[in-house]
C-alpha cells in the first residue's frame, strides 16, 4: 500500500513517473478553472443571461409592433382631431356672428351709369375675425379641460371622449389597425390626447364666380387655421386644421348683351338631287 499513491481518484505505482503529466494536467486544470471563474464573474447566473436575452427580444418585438400600429392609429386620431377642431371653429363663428346681426358685410351701391358697385365693410370684417379667433381659443381650452357640452356630437362620439386630471382624451380601440368594420371596435383602447400649438390664425378672402347667364356671385370667406399636436403613447404628430367659413354672399346683376352669339350648324343637309344630268 505504501508503494501506491492517489492520483486523480486512481491508485498508481509510485515508481511510475507521472510527475510531468500530473504537472501539465494540473496546469491545464488551473487555466480552465480561471477561465470558468472569469465567465462566472461576467455572467454570475445563467438565469440572468436568459432574462437579459428575453428583455432585448421583447424590446425589439415591441419596437416592430409599434412601427406597424403607430401610423394607422395616428391617421385615425388625426381624423377625429380634425372633426373636433372643425366643430370648435364653426361654433366659434356662430357665436361671433350673433354679435354682428343686422350689419352688412357687403355694401352694394350704384354708380352714375346705373351699374352695381360692390364694396366690403372692412371694420366689420376685422371685428368678426378677432371675435372668431377669440372664441376658437376659448372653445379649445374648454375641450382640453373636458367640456364638450357646447359641441354637436353624437352619443357614440361622446362615449369615446373621457377626461382626467390631464384633460380630455379620446379612446381609440386597437382594432382600428385592421381597417375592417367587424374588428374596428374590439380590443383594448389607446388614449389619444391633443393640444393646441400657438394661436388660431384667421384671414378673409374674396371670390367672384359666374352665376347664370349674366350674373356673378361674390363670396367673402373666412379661413381659420389651428395647429394641433396629436399625442399617443410613444409618438406625437403635428397637424394643421383649416376650415373655410363663408360669412357673406351677394349676387351681382350684369348687363344683358345686345345679341346672343350664334354658331351656325356646319352639318350639310342631305342632297335631294341624284347627281345625274
Amino acid at each position: 500500500m505504501d508503494t501506491m499513491k492517489r492520483f486523480k481518484y486512481r491508485r498508481v505505482p509510485k515508481n511510475k513517473l507521472f510527475v510531468s503529466k500530473r504537472k501539465s494536467f494540473g496546469g491545464f486544470k488551473r487555466n480552465s478553472t480561471q477561465i470558468t471563474q472569469t465567465i462566472r464573474n461576467i455572467f454570475p447566473n445563467k438565469y440572468v443571461v436568459i432574462c437579459i436575452v428575453l428583455l432585448f427580444f421583447s424590446l425589439y418585438a415591441f419596437w416592430e409592433i409599434d412601427k406597424i400600429f403607430t401610423p394607422t392609429i395616428l391617421k385615425y386620431s388625426e381624423k377625429q382631431t380634425r372633426r373636433i377642431a372643425s366643430l370648435v371653429i364653426n361654433e366659434a363663428y356662430e357665436s361671433a356672428s350673433k354679435e354682428l346681426q343686422g350689419q352688412d358685410i357687403i355694401i352694394r351701391d350704384v354708380d352714375e351709369n346705373g351699374k352695381a358697385i360692390i364694396s366690403t365693410n372692412t371694420y366689420l370684417i376685422n371685428k368678426i375675425i378677432g371675435s372668431t379667433t377669440q372664441h376658437v381659443e376659448e372653445n379649445i381650452r374648454r375641450v382640453e379641460n373636458g367640456d364638450l357640452s357646447f359641441l354637436s356630437l353624437s352619443k357614440a362620439e361622446k362615449k369615446k371622449m373621457k377626461s382626467d386630471h390631464e384633460g380630455l382624451y379620446l379612446k381609440v380601440p386597437i382594432g382600428v389597425v385592421t381597417n375592417t368594420v367587424l374588428l374596428g371596435k374590439i380590443g383594448p383602447t389607446i388614449p389619444v390626447r391633443f393640444s393646441v400649438v400657438g394661436d388660431a390664425v384667421a384671414n378673409v378672402t374674396q371670390e367672384v364666380k359666374p352665376f347664370g347667364f349674366d350674373n356673378s356671385v361674390v363670396e367673402i370667406i373666412m379661413n381659420v387655421e389651428v395647429n394641433m399636436n396629436v399625442i399617443i403613447p410613444f409618438s406625437t404628430k403635428s397637424t394643421k386644421v383649416k376650415v373655410e367659413v363663408p360669412i357673406a354672399t351677394e349676387i351681382i346683376d350684369g348687363e344683358v348683351p345686345n345679341y346672343i352669339p350664334f354658331t351656325p350648324n356646319t352639318q350639310q343637309a342631305p342632297s335631294t338631287t341624284n347627281g345625274k344630268k
